[in-house]
């Protein structure tokens, strides 16, 4: 199994958090999802790799299978349209996200770049204001306990 987690550390995490109106929150998430996965070290063929590239979507894939959380710009990843994708004879579609996947794990760490000690990225400053869009359900309200995989 390979675990593939945005570098808390990253400018791609900051952006993207900022993005979706929650400046730090993105790379705090991380943080506690890495808690977590601590408990995997030395898990027999288990990987868990951190990357700094553009947040365009999350992969969750298993085996044939896979779900695809496609990332909007100004909205958290559990409000975004899931593809639920199996990979069949003739379509290119699961191959195209399974190859980025394959990209983006090309390009990883075993550890975040900035975490030899630990330390905080300085947080970039965003606010709300009138008129913006609201961050949330379509009906108003706040949002679900569903969490961010990245």
């Amino acid at each position: 199994m390979t675990i593939l987690i945005g570098d808390p550390t990253s400018e791609a995490i900051e952006r993207k958090s900022v993005e979706e109106g929650a400046p730090g929150v993105m790379a705090a998430k991380i943080r506690q999802v890495q808690q977590y996965y601590k408990r995997l070290d030395g898990a027999p063929g288990v990987k868990v790799r951190y990357h700094d590239t553009t947040l365009y979507n999350s992969i969750y894939r298993f085996d044939d299978e896979m779900l695809v959380n496609m990332h909007v710009l100004g909205f958290p990843a559990p409000h975004a349209p899931v593809m639920h994708l199996r990979r069949l004879n003739g379509g290119d579609l699961f191959g195209t996200y399974a190859d980025s996947f394959d990209r983006v794990l090309a390009v990883s760490a075993i550890q975040p770049r900035g975490e030899v000690a630990a330390r905080q990225r300085p947080v970039v400053a965003a606010r709300w204001r009138p008129g913006d869009r609201r961050v949330g359900r379509r009906d108003g309200s706040p949002g679900d306990s569903r969490g961010d995989r990245h």
